[in-house]
């Protein structure tokens, strides 16, 4: 099979004017989504970059994920604790408008949402939120509330007792929406039986080719099979999900002074992952073999990184 290459079609410019943290497609690919540090969301349209719609959050937006049933609908967290539900960019709108959605009730105030996922029927969402990891169910229309709250992990070794050192990284519905993969800073990937609230498996990705002890993001494979997870010393690993081993490790440029948490994908229908670096080239490896297929090229740290699903 002839491996695919990726051209640059169009630079959104005109969206955001501070640092992007996070970027994520509609399910459909038609828009893409951003959220920076100056707490703007801006919606663009993927055929030619348009910016459709700009809305402004009281804070910086750390965390972005789209409905799955709701074709405009967007949940975002942000740096002071809250989260929401965004829904007001059906039509085209050339001025920012301010945060109108309805805030997901967590019950916690300061505590940044790192990280939320949607649950494939679109009723549940699980939310990294200081802390801890809440599940919360929908109440009515578009209002969400924490119903549970999964055990709390315990301080790892050796580090402070600060409630930064627990932290999710990335979050994963898999087995129907019953089960929830967990990936902590400094835990590893945990996956817990929701219905119970217990840990069924942990992966400690400790391996020779960095100190994996620190992580960055991960994604889970199409058919749940793989996880691809980042690390913050220069390398990311893909482990099955059914087996709990490493399938196979990859490299990617590290800088120490420049220690920043990177994006990981799969493409391709899983034939090949991508991760960015601090030095901003994106290097798409094929699974398997592990060789760099294509080099993008990019001048700065690349803070964030998403594809659609056609891809």
């Amino acid at each position: 099979m002839i491996d695919p290459t990726y051209i640059k079609t169009w630079s959104c410019r005109e969206g955001n004017n501070n640092a992007i943290n996070v970027l994520k497609f509609s399910p459909t690919g038609e828009y893409l989504a951003s959220g920076s540090e100056d707490g703007l969301i801006v919606i663009y349209g993927v055929r030619d970059g348009e910016v459709l719609h700009r809305i402004q959050m009281h804070s910086a937006v750390i965390s972005l994920a789209w409905d799955l049933s709701h074709r405009c609908g967007l949940y975002c967290g942000c740096q002071n604790s809250k989260c929401y539900f965004l829904a007001q960019f059906k039509q085209r709108c050339n001025s920012q408008t301010q945060n109108t959605g309805s805030e997901i009730l967590t019950g916690l105030r300061e505590a940044p949402g790192y990280a939320i996922e949607v649950s494939m029927m679109g009723m549940t969402l699980a939310l990294a939120v200081g802390p801890e990891i809440h599940i919360a169910s929908k109440l009515i229309s578009r209002h969400f509330a924490t119903t549970n709250i999964l055990p709390k992990l315990s301080h790892p070794q050796n580090l402070s007792d600060s409630n930064d050192c627990i932290r999710g990284r990335s979050l994963h519905f898999i087995k129907n929406d019953t089960k929830l993969i967990v990936l902590y800073l400094n835990h590893g990937i945990v996956c817990w039986d929701l219905k119970e609230s217990l840990k069924l498996w942990t992966i400690n990705p400790t391996f020779s080719i960095s100190n994996f002890a620190t992580s960055g993001y991960s994604s889970l494979s199409p058919d749940s099979s793989h996880i691809l997870v980042s690390n913050l010393e220069g390398g990311m690993v893909i482990f099955s999900v059914s087996k709990l081993t490493m399938l196979r490790g990859f490299h990617y440029p590290a800088n120490q002074s420049r220690n920043e948490p990177v994006t990981t994908v799969f493409l391709n229908n899983a034939r090949h992952v991508a991760c960015g670096s601090y030095n901003g080239t994106i290097n798409i490896s094929h699974v398997h073999t592990g060789t760099v297929v294509q080099t993008l090229e990019n001048s700065a740290l690349l803070y964030a990184m998403c594809c659609s699903i056609s891809d």
